[in-house]
């Protein structure tokens, strides 16, 4: 195992081993308004799943991979994480819910222990931004049917005004991750020939100093909407979006080395 796979073991491990800190709270009402994204990625995430064979890529404590396991009907879901910790956390949360349709394994991302042609879907949360995108986005095409499609939420790294809080809080992420830029895009098109990109959350950072007050769902769902008409008719502001949900197929096999695997 490298060093940069090490290091996010560690780290991960560790967040996942402790109580939240002070920091990470605050951050939760910061995520809080990404609530949108979320809603949408799940969406894609409920419309492909009914009797297919789900991954998902980066499961952490396997809070997606329950819920998809629990409410829309997948033939199998398998969540894979680099934490042995979140990976047993996920176990113990499956097992009290019985849920049977469900497994999970410690795995890296960047070298799967699946055959060839294994999923009709993949999806992630906040995890792409971790990898070698160049060795994710081959893995991912080996491993997803012809037919099949990919569904990630992933930050977005030109907005200055995240980039700052970013940089103000470096505890929160691992010195590896790189949160996308327009120019990942085209690496990813290396891999798969139809990308869907979309744009969440700008505005929308605007209502984060009345997130506690009456009203401000509201205020939330306003700035969502005005996000949308922004991002329709001046498309150059996507790019300072905080999110976006990607959503890509049609794996380029060609594009594939011959499998490691035995």
């Amino acid at each position: 195992m490298d060093d940069r796979i090490e290091r996010e073991k560690s780290f991960h491990n560790s967040r996942f081993s402790t109580e939240p800190s002070r920091s990470e709270v605050l951050a939760s009402r910061m995520f809080s308004i990404t609530k949108k994204a979320l809603n949408a990625t799940y969406a894609c995430i409920r419309a492909g799943t009914c009797g297919k064979h789900v991954l998902e890529y980066g499961c952490g404590q396997g809070e997606a991979s329950l819920i998809i396991a629990k409410k829309y009907n997948p033939k199998s879901v398998v969540g894979i994480d680099i934490s042995d910790v979140a990976v047993d956390q996920a176990r113990s949360e499956a097992a009290t819910l019985g849920l049977d349709n469900v497994s999970f394994e410690v795995m890296n991302a960047e070298e799967m222990d699946f055959p060839d042609d294994e999923f009709d879907l993949v999806c992630g949360f906040g995890i792409l931004h971790h990898l070698d995108l160049d060795i994710a986005l081959r893995e991912l095409a080996r491993v997803l049917k012809p037919d099949g499609s990919c569904i990630f939420l992933e930050p977005l790294g030109h907005n200055p005004a995240i980039n700052l809080y970013r940089w103000l809080t470096p505890n929160l992420r691992t010195a590896d991750e790189h949160p996308l830029l327009l120019k990942d895009f085209v690496i990813l098109q290396r891999y798969f020939s139809r990308l869907d990109p979309l744009f969440v959350n700008l505005t929308t950072l605007a209502t984060l100093p009345f997130s506690r007050l009456p009203g401000s769902s509201t205020l939330l769902h306003g700035a969502a909407r005005f996000d949308k008409v922004l991002f329709r008719l001046l498309p150059f502001t996507r790019r300072f979006a905080w999110n976006v949900v990607l959503l890509f197929s049609e794996p380029k096999k060609a594009s594939r080395p011959v499998s490691h695997r035995s």
